[in-house]
């Protein structure tokens, strides 16, 4: 059936860990700024789209005044359509092959369990940001009741208090729901009630409220099982998830598996014996295609690494002539270190500016 091409094996861990040199920081065109004409000249210029929905040259940014940046990646769509992680270890030659029109999107890449871990108010405003993101996307799915709950915090945090034209203009130009049009007044009845509340607080209580639902922080990935069954694959602070549709159907703690591989277009889940018994210690699902396959592995191998571990994980070595499967490893901070980072140096704190984002 072939080599293994990736193989990760799922070191135990004490319990959960609060969990990359990822030295990102954000630096955005001035307000009002439009991109010169010299500035996009010339065959390779990159753009990133960051969660305001503003565009600006790659040569701008760094992810330097986010202090919490581990949580936060780069991802591109590649020539599949794909959308693919930036390594930061490696140059975007070696991973964009065409570069010229490639637009990077700042995403958050780790999804805390609580967002309360989170110490900088910059990353809360950045993560209610990407709530925003999922839920115009139809990725965090919830009724409409919470979904009206989640968009009067947003228009709260983006427009202050409650004013029936200012709400109504508001919503006219911007979505924040796919049906926003039926529930557009419960939206601003529950406007109302938030009176006073700054822009943080209303950033604490989107998170608040999207951290209980089921698809916070899914990312589905598209598979079928050994019976041909179509499910998606997602990864969690805890471990796998299995879904069938929408619906849950599985977990797999990291406690339960010991190593995760992959073999051209399948993915392989080793569970220690106690688990499923000697008779069925592997589960094997089938993905889309290779690079599919191996895009699952990898952010599999760097959510295990970030939640789970103390200590940066340090590089496989590789063989000078021959080399057998992929030698990838997380090469960031572990959520440990970040939170021992961040209170060892809080009393730098940057300001920010916030920006009313347009969907």
């Amino acid at each position: 059936m072939g080599e293994i091409e990736g193989s990760y094996r799922v070191l135990p861990t004490p319990g959960t860990r609060l969990g990359a040199q990822f030295n990102a920081g954000i630096s955005t065109l001035e307000p009002g700024q439009s991109l010169s004409a010299n500035m996009i000249s010339g065959n390779l210029y990159l753009f990133i789209l960051i969660l305001s929905q503003m565009l600006i040259p790659l040569e701008m940014f760094t992810i330097g005044n986010i202090m919490e940046s581990d949580y936060f990646g780069l991802e591109f769509q590649n020539t599949q359509m794909n959308w693919v992680w930036l390594e930061p270890t490696k140059l975007i030659m070696r991973q964009v092959r065409r570069p010229a029109n490639t637009l990077f999107r700042l995403s958050v890449k780790f999804f805390p369990p609580d967002p309360g871990q989170l110490q900088e108010e910059y990353t809360r405003y950045l993560f209610s940001l990407q709530m925003k993101r999922d839920l115009i996307e139809g990725r965090l799915i919830c009724s409409e009741n919470t979904g009206a709950l989640l968009a009067s915090h947003l228009v709260q945090s983006e427009i202050g208090d409650y004013d029936d034209a200012a709400d109504r203009e508001f919503l006219k130009t911007n979505r924040v729901l796919p049906y926003q049009d039926k529930v557009e007044d419960k939206i601003m009845e529950l406007h109302r009630r938030h009176l006073g509340h700054t822009p943080a607080e209303s950033d604490f209580q989107i998170l608040e409220i999207a951290r209980k639902l089921e698809m916070y922080g899914v990312r589905f990935h598209p598979a079928a099982d050994r019976e041909g069954t179509k499910i998606n694959l997602s990864v969690a602070h805890m471990g796998l998830q299995v879904f069938q549709g929408n619906t849950k159907i599985n977990t797999f703690n990291w406690s339960k598996i010991r190593k995760l591989s992959f073999k051209r277009k399948r993915f392989l889940i080793k569970l220690h014996p106690e688990v499923h018994g000697p008779h069925q210690d592997t589960l094997e699902f089938m993905m889309g295609s290779r690079d599919q396959c191996k895009i699952f592995w990898k952010i599999c191998v760097e959510y295990h690494s970030f939640f789970r571990l103390f200590d940066q994980p340090q590089p496989k070595n590789k063989a000078k002539l021959f080399t057998r499967g992929s030698s990838f490893r997380y090469s960031g901070r572990t959520q440990k270190q970040l939170v021992e980072f961040v209170k060892e140096n809080g009393a730098k704190r940057t300001p920010y500016q916030r920006f009313v984002t347009v969907y």
